[in-house]
């Protein structure tokens, strides 16, 4: 029987906007808030609690979703189940990293700048897959 994936619960940082994400993929939703009030965490938790006020558990029915700044459009927490990396997974993964691309096209003013987001969706997809992958 092959082993579950480990958890990843990882910062990267997004250079060219002077802004980050917090990358949690994790068995349950409910892992997150422990996740970030662990003190190895305190960078993430307190940049995501400058980002917004009242955070909640995600409510997730597709596998994943985009925690953002409603008032500011910031993404913040991109999350996806924790399971074995496989298509599902990544059309899962696909779909949240588009989520973000949007919010920051919003959030940075590059809304009509298509080769852009091309660009950053190509390059985030990237640098989640590498932590999915170790």
């Amino acid at each position: 029987m092959k082993k579950k994936p480990k958890e990843v619960f990882k910062f990267i940082d997004i250079e060219i906007y002077g802004a980050g994400l917090i990358v949690a993929c994790l068995d349950k939703p409910e892992n997150l808030r422990k996740r970030l009030n662990m003190k190895c965490n305190k960078d993430a938790s307190d940049w995501l609690k400058k980002g917004i006020s009242d955070f909640n558990t995600p409510d997730i029915d597709n596998g994943g979703v985009l925690i953002f700044n409603p008032e500011t459009n910031k993404p913040l927490i991109l999350y996806v189940v924790n399971g074995k990396r496989d298509w599902v997974m990544f059309d899962v993964l696909v779909h949240e990293v588009h989520h973000f691309v949007f919010k920051m096209a919003e959030y940075r003013g590059f809304t009509g700048e298509v080769e852009h987001q091309a660009h950053l969706m190509e390059s985030t997809f990237r640098k989640i897959r590498r932590l999915l992958n170790k």
